[in-house]
């Protein structure tokens, strides 16, 4: 585009060809406005509406027909930016499909693609869509059929579907989406709730759920969530059995010990002892899924090389935390929930306090600092530097748990053991 003219508005006007159009109808639409200008060109009609600074709308122009000695008109859209262009964004986390819109130069010429936030509420039985650009809401089967004939109709690269973090219920959605290479997300419900509280919206419907996580998604531009993995599926289903087979064996174990009737004694006892032989033979199935994939072998060994960190811990890392390595320090410890938050307000100091995270992930860790502590110099000193500065000694096991997740997130990211 060259210099503007006299009397053009700020910004200029781009179209997807060449733009001598002197006579026709702009219909032009910003958000969910729309405006229909009659003006002998695309710049006198969009001259004729006090427009925001910075605004983004398309020009749709029909031809009335063609001047003299000028360039050849078009019938098609055209897009336009009033005001200043915004500044390129090169941070590489903001690069991905969560982009909102992005200038594409094409063989017609400068065009923008924007980003469809289609809007998910889960449920057991069905699953509620709100697509923004057509704002309808569909209701579907949770089903394997009907959600693969639905994402069929989504747009790789255009639709990114916003979600609620609900168990087991995504798991043929996520997986879907994946298959077809549509950009998901999932969040946090109290995150959603939140911001649905914020909209000072009271009613709550499934419909409206899904309306509202398509304008989260609009509103945050949640990063794109790796595809779902077979294996990483596979290791997190054994490793939630397991914890739910000792859970169980612990409470046998307290029954059995508040038990005084002999024939109520012989049956924990033997319910016990077949919790001990399912729980070794799980056991044994685990480490043989885990031999069985190279990288998560590797890992595993990685993470049992640090003192105190067991077979059981590494199986909690691996099944339930597969972003150790990939993450900064800072960030894979407010993940785990072992960052300390601050809580001040005007002359109010209250004590920072760990919350949120990944509770079974946190206690794993907690128990691998107990024995980190007594395994190894490193982290003994650390731990009565801790406790004599705060006073608490509960506190300094803490500061030892979050000291061995960092640890770990290093020595899986750069692949060397613990020395």
């Amino acid at each position: 585009m060259g210099a503007p003219r006299k009397g053009q508005p700020r910004g200029g006007v781009f179209a997807a060809g060449q733009a001598g159009v002197r006579k026709g109808i702009f219909e032009l639409r910003c958000g969910p406005d729309s405006f229909v200008i009659p003006g002998r060109s695309s710049r006198e009609a969009a001259s004729r509406r006090p427009w925001d600074p910075v605004c983004l709308f398309s020009v749709m122009v029909e031809v009335g027909r063609k001047p003299k000695g000028s360039w050849s008109p078009i019938s098609g859209q055209a897009v336009a930016w009033l005001g200043s262009f915004p500044p390129v964004n090169h941070q590489p986390e903001q690069l991905h499909g969560a982009v909102s819109c992005r200038p594409r130069t094409t063989g017609r010429g400068v065009d923008m693609i924007m980003q469809n936030y289609v809007g998910c509420d889960i449920s057991k039985q069905w699953l509620d869509f709100f697509d923004e650009a057509s704002g309808r809401c569909q209701r579907i089967d949770n089903h394997a059929d009907a959600i693969a004939a639905h994402v069929a109709g989504l747009h790789p690269g255009q639709d990114f579907v916003v979600m609620e973090a609900t168990g087991v219920h995504d798991r043929l959605l996520r997986h879907a989406l994946a298959k077809a290479g549509v950009a998901f997300s999932r969040h946090n419900p109290t995150h959603t709730h939140n911001y649905a509280k914020s909209t000072a919206r009271r009613a709550k419907t499934d419909p409206l759920d899904a309306r509202m996580l398509s304008g989260y998604g609009r509103r945050y531009h949640p990063e794109a969530e790796p595809a779902p993995r077979e294996e990483d599926e596979h290791l997190q289903s054994l490793a939630r059995y397991r914890d739910q087979l000792v859970d169980t064996r612990a409470n046998l174990k307290k029954q059995l010990s508040e038990a005084f009737d002999e024939i109520v004694i012989a049956g924990f006892e033997e319910m016990i002892t077949d919790f001990n032989t399912r729980i070794k033979a799980l056991e044994a199935r685990i480490a043989q899924v885990i031999r069985q994939n190279e990288g998560t072998a590797r890992d595993n060994a990685l993470m049992v090389s640090v003192p105190g960190v067991s077979k059981v811990t590494a199986l909690s890392l691996l099944a339930l935390l597969p972003e150790l390595g990939q993450r900064s320090p800072k960030s894979i410890a407010a993940l785990v929930g072992l960052a300390p938050f601050d809580n001040k307000s005007g002359k109010l100091r209250r004590r920072s306090q760990i919350q949120g995270g990944r509770a079974r992930v946190r206690r794993a860790l907690y128990m691998a600092a107990l024995g980190a502590i007594r395994a190894c110099d490193r982290f003994k000193a650390f731990y009565s530097t801790i406790a004599a500065r705060s006073g608490s000694k509960k506190l300094a096991i803490i500061a030892v748990a979050r000291k061995l997740l960092v640890v770990l997130n290093a020595i899986i990211r750069d692949q060397k053991a613990f020395a």
